[in-house]
C-alpha cells in the first residue's frame, strides 16, 4: 500500500484531464474548491498494485508532521474517482490510513460507495442531504408541500422574487450583515467571504444565480445557487426579521418552482443538522438520500 500523493488543487490539471474533473460534482471542481478553501484544497492521488489511480478530494492543512483536514462551508460532500471507473477497495484503505496515521483531526464527508469497498474498521458517521426532483409539473410539485407551507404562501403575496447582478447582490449582502437584529442564521467573517468570492466568481459566471425576495424596494431575503450538472446547489441564504415575518423564503420556492419545473434538474437543499430547517425542506416536499462523515 503506497502513501498517497497531495496534490494542490491548482495543479490537478497536471494529472487529471479537466474534462474528467467536469463530469464530477462541484465539490470536485478545484475552482470551487478554492472559492470556499483558498489555498487548502488538495486531492490525494492514490495508486493501488495494479498501477491504476484514484483521486481523494479534500481541503486541509499541512502542519509539518501531520495534517488538519477539515469541513468547509458550502463544500457538502466529495466524490473520490478515477480516470476510468471508480476507486477500489485498495484505494479506500490507502486513503483512510493517511486519514488515520498522517492526521492530528480529520473531518471527511463523501457519497455512499459499494458497501464492500470500505474498510470493516472504519466508523462513520451518516449525514442527510435533502433534495427535489423538478422534472414534475408546478402543480405536482406544489401539491407535495405540506399544509403549513401553502398557508405561509399568504403571508407574502405583496412579494416578489428579483434576480440580481453581482454588484446588487454584494450591496444587499454586506447591509444585510450591517443588520445586529436577525431570527436566523448569519454567516460569520469566514463564511462571509467564501459568500462573496463564490458570487464574484469569474470561473462559474452564468452557472451563479443570485435572487432577492423584496417587498417594494425592501430585500427581505436573500438566496444564492449553484447550477452544475443538472443540480441548483442552495449555498445559502438569509433573511431579514421582516422577511421571516412575511415567509419570504416560502415566496423564493414557490416562484423558483414555478419558473423551473418540468425541467430535468435536481434541487438539493444541501441538507441541514438544524432541526427547524431540516422540517423547512421537509415541508416543501423534499426528499432525502444519505451521505457519510470519517470522522478523527
Amino acid at each position: 500500500m503506497t502513501k498517497p500523493q497531495i496534490i494542490r488543487a491548482k495543479e490537478i490539471s497536471r494529472f487529471v484531464t479537466l474534462n474528467r474533473i467536469r463530469e464530477l460534482s462541484i465539490y470536485n471542481q478545484p475552482e470551487f474548491l478554492e472559492l470556499v478553501a483558498p489555498g487548502k484544497a488538495y486531492y490525494a492521488r492514490v495508486t493501488n498494485r495494479a498501477g491504476d489511480v484514484a483521486y481523494f478530494p479534500f481541503c486541509g492543512q499541512n502542519l509539518i508532521f501531520k495534517w488538519r483536514i477539515f469541513l468547509v462551508p458550502y463544500c457538502q460532500r466529495f466524490e473520490p474517482f478515477c480516470l476510468v471507473g471508480n476507486p477500489d477497495q485498495e484505494h479506500w484503505k490507502a486513503v483512510f490510513a493517511f486519514f488515520q496515521n498522517q492526521t492530528i483531526q480529520c473531518h471527511w464527508a463523501f457519497g455512499e460507495p459499494d458497501a464492500f469497498i470500505l474498510p470493516i474498521d472504519i466508523s462513520l458517521d451518516r449525514k442527510t442531504n435533502q433534495f427535489l426532483h423538478l422534472n414534475l409539473p408546478f402543480n405536482a410539485l406544489i401539491k407535495s408541500w405540506k399544509p403549513g407551507r401553502k398557508a405561509a404562501l399568504k403571508n407574502s403575496e405583496a412579494l416578489k422574487m428579483v434576480k440580481l447582478n453581482t454588484v446588487d447582490f454584494c450591496d444587499a449582502f454586506n447591509f444585510e450583515m450591517k443588520q445586529i437584529r436577525g431570527k436566523g442564521w448569519r454567516p460569520d467573517k469566514k463564511e462571509a467571504d467564501s459568500i462573496l468570492r463564490i458570487s464574484d466568481s469569474v470561473e462559474f459566471g452564468s452557472y451563479i444565480l443570485r435572487f432577492a425576495v423584496m417587498e417594494e424596494d425592501k430585500v427581505l431575503s436573500l438566496v444564492l445557487l449553484l447550477q452544475w450538472n443538472g443540480r441548483y446547489h442552495y449555498l445559502f441564504s438569509m433573511s431579514s426579521d421582516d422577511g421571516f415575518a412575511t415567509d419570504s423564503l416560502t415566496r423564493f420556492f414557490y416562484e423558483f418552482l414555478d419558473e423551473n419545473s418540468g425541467s430535468e434538474t435536481t434541487f438539493d437543499f444541501e441538507g441541514s443538522s438544524l432541526p427547524g430547517v431540516h422540517a423547512f425542506f421537509k415541508s416543501l416536499g423534499a426528499e432525502e438520500e444519505h451521505y457519510y462523515l470519517f470522522r478523527l
